[in-house]
C-alpha cells in the first residue's frame, strides 16, 4: 500500500487532534477527512488518546502520537499542549484540526503558542452547547473556521450562537460506496450473517446495528416492538461499540421482561456491517446525537435498505422522509412503532422504488470525490491565511 504521506512536501501538512479513536462520532469523521485529503495528495498526522480505530491510521500509514488531548485534568491538558506544540514544530504542521469539543481547549492553546491556523469540527448542537464553551450563547471563534456536516447545524451556529456565517464551512461526510454496495456483498457473507443471527428468510428482519444499552432508547424501542404484536418479524439488536457482555445480558433481560424474546435477539456488536444491512429488511438508527450526521441512515440508504431514524433537521437533509427513511420524534414509542410498521410492510414495488431513489440520493450527496475536493480546498485556504468576506456559510461539499 502506498504511503499517504510520501512525496507530498508541497501539500499543506495538517495535524488532526482526535480525543478518542472510536468507531463512531468525531473519530470516524476525522478518519474520513484524512482519507479524503490523502486521495488529493494531502499530508496528515494525528495526535490523541488512541482507541479502537488506531489500526486504521497504521493502515493509511499516518503517524499517530499519543497525547491526553481529551483530558479534563489541568495538568494533563498542559502536558498535551506541550506535546502538540513540539509536534507542530517538529513536523512543520501548518494547520491544526480539532475534532469535537473535547479537543478544542488543548488545540486552541497549541495553535496560539505556535501561530498555527485552527479549524474546529463540531458534530452537533450538544457538542457546542455542553462541551465546547459551556452553555454560553455566543461562541468566541476568533478567526477559526468551524466545520459542520449539515446546513441545519450551520444555521444553529449562526442564529443561536452568533458565529459569523463567513467562518462556517459545511462538509458532508462521504459514504464508502464501494464498501456499501449491495452488489459487492456476496451471498456467502449474507448467509453467514443470517445463520449467525438465526433469522428466517420469509419474515421481515429489523436490525439495529448500534443499539444503545443505556438511556431511554431500550425502553422506547421495546415498547414500539410490543405494538407490532400482530406482525411476524425478527429483530436483531447489536449492542453499541464498547458495550460489555454484562450490558448485553441486561438488555436481554429487558427484552425477556417485555415478552419479546421469541422474536428479538441481542448480539454483541457486528463485524460485517454491510452484510448486516443486506440481511435487514429495515434498519433502525437509535443512537444518533441531535444534529449530528446519521452514519447508520447514510450507509443503509447506500445499501438500498429502508431506515427508521430519529427525526431532526440534519437527518432530513440526508434522506427522503417517507420514502427512503421513516422518521419518528425522539422518545416517542408510538411514533417509532408506526414508523417500523410502515417500513416493515412495504410492498415489493415500493421497495424497488426506494432502492433506486436511495442510490441516487447517496451518490448525489455523499460521494467521496466531493469530500476530497472540500478538504483540500479547506486546508489550502487555512494554510494561506485567507480571510473570508462576510456572507453565508460556505458549502464546499454538496449537490
Amino acid at each position: 500500500m502506498p504511503d499517504v504521506n510520501e512525496d507530498k512536501d508541497d501539500m499543506t501538512k495538517v495535524l488532526h487532534v482526535v480525543p478518542n479513536l472510536r468507531a463512531q462520532g468525531a473519530a470516524r469523521d476525522a478518519l474520513g477527512a484524512i482519507a479524503c485529503y490523502a486521495a488529493q495528495g494531502g499530508n496528515s498526522i494525528v495526535a490523541g488518546d488512541g482507541g479502537p480505530l488506531a489500526p486504521e491510521l497504521h493502515r493509511l500509514r499516518v503517524p499517530h502520537s499519543l497525547a491526553p488531548v481529551g483530558s479534563k485534568k489541568l495538568l494533563r491538558r498542559k502536558k498535551a499542549v506541550a506535546l502538540l506544540v513540539d509536534l507542530i514544530r517538529a513536523e512543520k504542521a501548518e494547520v491544526l484540526h480539532a475534532w469535537s469539543g473535547d479537543a478544542v481547549p488543548v488545540a486552541r492553546a497549541a495553535a496560539q503558542q505556535t501561530g498555527t491556523r485552527l479549524i474546529i469540527s463540531l458534530s452537533g448542537p450538544e457538542d457546542v452547547a455542553s462541551r465546547l464553551w459551556g452553555r454560553a450563547p455566543a461562541l468566541p471563534l476568533q478567526g477559526e473556521l468551524a466545520v459542520v456536516s449539515s446546513e441545519s447545524m450551520a444555521a444553529e451556529l449562526r442564529d443561536r450562537h452568533r458565529v459569523a456565517a463567513s467562518l462556517i464551512t459545511v462538509i458532508r461526510p462521504f459514504i464508502d460506496l464501494a464498501k456499501f454496495d449491495p452488489e459487492q456483498v456476496s451471498a456467502e457473507r449474507v448467509i453467514r450473517m443470517a445463520d449467525r443471527w438465526r433469522v428466517p428468510e420469509d419474515l421481515p428482519v429489523l436490525v439495529c446495528p448500534h443499539m444503545p444499552v443505556s438511556g431511554d432508547a431500550p425502553r422506547v424501542l421495546l415498547s414500539a416492538l410490543k405494538s407490532l404484536g400482530d406482525l411476524d418479524y425478527r429483530c436483531v439488536l447489536a449492542t453499541n461499540e464498547g458495550s460489555s457482555e454484562t450490558d448485553a445480558a441486561r438488555l436481554e433481560q429487558r427484552v425477556e421482561a417485555a415478552g419479546l424474546s421469541d422474536r428479538t435477539f441481542v448480539v454483541q456488536e457486528c463485524d460485517d456491517i454491510a452484510a448486516a444491512y443486506k440481511v435487514a429488511d429495515v434498519v433502525l438508527s437509535l443512537a444518533k446525537a441531535p444534529g449530528a450526521f446519521d452514519w447508520v441512515a447514510g450507509e443503509a440508504q447506500a445499501m438500498g435498505c429502508p431506515v427508521v431514524a430519529i427525526d431532526d433537521d440534519a437527518v432530513r437533509e440526508q434522506c427522503m422522509p417517507d420514502c427512503t427513511a421513516y422518521l419518528y420524534r425522539r422518545g416517542d414509542a408510538k411514533a417509532l412503532g408506526e414508523a417500523l410498521r410502515q417500513a416493515a410492510t412495504l410492498s415489493p414495488e415500493a421497495r424497488r422504488v426506494l432502492q433506486l431513489q436511495a442510490g441516487v440520493l447517496t451518490r448525489k450527496l455523499f460521494d467521496k470525490p466531493k469530500a476530497e475536493d472540500a478538504y483540500a480546498s479547506l486546508y489550502r485556504e487555512a494554510a494561506g491565511g485567507l480571510t473570508r468576506d462576510a456572507g453565508g456559510p460556505v458549502t464546499v461539499s454538496s449537490a
